[in-house]
């Protein structure tokens, strides 16, 4: 499973005159994954069951 777009953060880099190699492809999702970790650690520990922006 995908957690991110990848054509967005291309985009968003060929905007800037950059390009993304495929090894920060999987760095970009390795960092995203952790940081939907970290938001669900922070919600639980609050005594929820729903992320919110506060837990990122």
């Amino acid at each position: 499973m995908s957690l991110i777009v990848k054509s967005k953060i291309r985009d968003i880099a060929k905007d800037e005159g950059m390009n993304v190699s495929q090894d920060a492809d999987r760095a970009f999702e390795k960092e995203m994954e952790q940081i939907v970790r970290k938001a669900i650690y922070r919600a639980k520990e609050n005594g929820r069951s729903t992320i919110k922006g506060r837990d990122i």
